[in-house]
């Protein structure tokens, strides 16, 4: 049975990314990089701005109501 897994790693820089990406399609090949994607720093953002807070905290509201849901139907 196949296994879906996210992870988010903190790299040096946009090359280093670049290659991580590149090793990774070559080794588990093209098809098994269902995503990937390089996510901003919002640190200060989440600092100054109590707009993006409350943002965030909708979203991480929303994923636990989702995988509560996956966990009780799945």
């Amino acid at each position: 049975m196949s296994q879906t897994v996210a992870i988010v790693l903190k790299l040096n820089d946009d090359r280093q990314s670049f290659y991580f990406q590149a090793e990774l399609r070559k080794m588990l090949g093209d098809d098994a990089v269902i995503s990937y994607a390089n996510l901003p720093d919002t640190s200060k953002l989440y600092e100054d701005s109590t707009t993006f807070k409350a943002l965030v905290k909708g979203v991480k509201k929303a994923q636990r109501l989702r995988d509560d849901y996956i966990h009780l139907h799945n």
